[in-house]
């Protein structure tokens, strides 16, 4: 019998990722959602071929999403950078560099400027160039448009209409979406509502809604206008997207992106048809788990029966995203599920279970979390369910558990990353100064990251005794998380340094930042500043300082970013208003 028509059920991960190879159109379409589901890193390189060799739109897509959701977006951007750069090699391959720009392009939003740049100036294929010029406009800055500015007045031929293009995406007011969205070329539409995701126009909502429902567009061309509209954020998509949820002839992609997409628009007439719609009982776990993630957006209790049910669901990723959905819900009751996740066969969900449990500091947890740390090397005992594990015992702990805390200093020694620093950062929450040579000796640690957590702990644990041994910290300059750590060891010199830092384009916004923390408003102005920053993780790291501030300008500055695009820092800006208020009326 052939491969491909073996029962599904009793394929294996090595059978899926032989489907690949098929030349049924079908099967390998059937082997890339499914490995998609599966989640495992050894069908990387498989989905990579794919994305790499095969024009057809639908299996490019599917394979890069696939691999995309398998590595996480950073680990993401790395193989695909890393793939270009070995085809860079050859002239031969200017057709994997174009399938390796188009995948960055498409999925990796965040990648930096200064590769898309240094590709344009210094690849020879055209189409890659034309590639790197859509990068740069994925990502909004003045830099990029200037850059592309100048490509539109010093190049000709199809780079200078390109440039024409993107321009037109990045400064709005100049483009005409509904001409575009009105088009015969499918082509054009699809761009159209790409543009238009990127900047929305209240005026094409009704064009956008009309090709969201018109089950003759393309799949792709639906997709994209469905992200349009809950890019604008307007109530008038509620509706139609309901609609198309609940109906299940239609493609899943275009379900799957109403999902999504109902989960931004944050409107409660969709909790309870994305709650029907993921218990339907057909096979979507593209669909169902976009639906599971919508529904812990929405943040209505009413949907928990549903995340409860979907987090024993047969398959993997809709458990994986029903416990993270889990997680955003206080008060959920559904610890018991929870915890009989932390054995789940799949790493994914077992993590997922913990981080859930972790984030509602459950106390029911606590048990379970110690075992996990106590039998590090058991099969199910994974780092990133340690992490998390540890991550959580320092939530639910108090300083006076002083045998449970013990466990947790014992993976100062752990063989990963981020459960040492995790230990260091449970073990600075908890004030157990105890630990702090142990700490102390993390200074020294090979990782960069575990040797911040134990800078952090020793400004935060330490005295005066421990200026010096920060000071020899070995780097070529101080950062600020060491100068930081020295200022609050009461080291003058470094808070002159820290002020400083202020001037410095890369280090102002954590600066700020640091200075609004340890109480000195000189940094406040900064910090709001940051609020604006293109990169979440300033975003996020500015509206942590600000929350325990009590002035009206950093009030003002975290109620208009309750808007941003990003929908965790909307979350964590709406909860850092609401306990201001909170406060103010206490």
């Amino acid at each position: 019998m052939l491969n491909g028509m073996k029962d599904q059920d009793m394929k294996t991960l090595d059978d899926w990722i032989l489907d690949l190879e098929s030349d049924d159109f079908d099967i390998m379409w059937t082997a890339i959602l499914k490995l998609d589901e599966l989640g495992d890193e050894k069908a990387i390189e498989p989905l990579t071929r794919v994305g790499l060799h095969y024009d057809d739109e639908d299996l490019w897509y599917n394979s890069w999403w696939a691999v995309k959701d398998i590595l996480g977006i950073e680990a993401f951007f790395a193989h695909v950078k890393r793939l270009y750069e070995t085809f860079s090699l050859r002239d031969s391959d200017a057709k994997l560099r174009r399938h390796c720009l188009s995948a960055l392009t498409e999925f990796a939003h965040d990648a930096p400027h200064a590769f898309y740049k240094e590709v344009f100036t210094h690849d020879p294929d055209h189409q890659v160039k034309t590639y790197a010029l859509y990068g740069l406009a994925s990502i909004k800055a003045e830099e990029n448009i200037r850059f592309l500015r100048r490509v539109h007045d010093e190049q000709g031929g199809d780079l200078k209409e390109t440039a024409k293009q993107l321009l037109a995406t990045l400064e709005p007011d100049e483009y005409d979406a509904l001409s575009d969205l009105a088009s015969d070329d499918p082509v054009v539409r699809r761009d159209a509502c790409k543009k238009l995701a990127a900047n929305p126009q209240k005026q094409a909502i009704p064009r956008l809604i009309e090709l969201l429902e018109d089950r003759s567009e393309p799949a792709v061309v639906r997709f994209k206008a469905g992200e349009a509209l809950g890019a604008a954020g307007d109530e008038r998509a509620v509706e139609p997207m309901i609609r198309i949820l609940r109906t299940h002839e239609d493609e899943e992609s275009v379900r799957s992106t109403c999902a999504r997409q109902l989960g931004h628009l944050g409107d409660e007439r969709a909790v309870e048809p994305m709650a029907e719609y993921l218990l339907a009982d057909f096979d979507e776990p593209g669909a169902h788990s976009e639906a599971a993630i919508g529904l812990g957006r929405l943040g209505s209790r009413l949907a928990i029966p549903a995340l409860i049910k979907g987090a024993d669901d047969r398959r993997e990723r809709v458990r994986r995203w029903s416990l993270e959905a889990l997680g955003k819900l206080e008060n959920h009751g559904a610890d018991e599920v929870l915890i009989r996740r932390l054995s789940d066969e799949e790493r994914g969900v077992r993590e997922y279970a913990a981080l859930a449990l972790a984030r509602q500091k459950s106390h029911a947890a606590r048990e379970p979390f110690l075992t996990i740390l106590r039998e590090p090397d058991a099969p199910l005992h994974d780092y990133s369910v340690r992490w998390r594990a540890v991550w959580g015992l320092g939530r639910i702990l108090g300083p006076g558990d002083r045998e449970e805390i013990s466990v947790i200093a014992a993976r100062l020694e752990d063989e990963h990353e981020f459960v040492r620093g995790s230990a260091i950062e449970a073990l600075t929450k908890l004030k157990a100064t105890e630990y702090l040579p142990r700490i102390l000796g993390r200074l020294q640690d090979e990782q960069y990251s575990v040797k911040n957590h134990a800078i952090d702990a020793v400004g935060q644990l330490g005295d005066t005794n421990h200026i010096e041994i920060l000071k020899q910290v070995p780097g070529k300059r101080k950062t600020v998380d060491l100068l930081t750590a020295l200022v609050r060891l009461g080291d003058k010199r470094s808070l002159t340094t820290l002020l400083k830092r202020l001037d410095d384009p890369d280090d102002r916004p954590h600066a700020g930042c640091a200075l609004v923390e340890m109480g000195d408003e000189r940094g406040l102005t900064v910090a709001i500043e940051a609020l604006q920053s293109k990169y979440w993780n300033v975003r996020l790291e500015a509206i942590r300082v600000l929350r325990d501030c009590n002035d009206e300008a950093s009030l003002s500055a975290l109620q208009a970013i309750t808007n941003d695009p990003d929908e965790s820092i909307r979350s964590a800006a709406r909860k850092a208003v609401e306990a201001r208020v909170s406060e103010m009326h206490a």
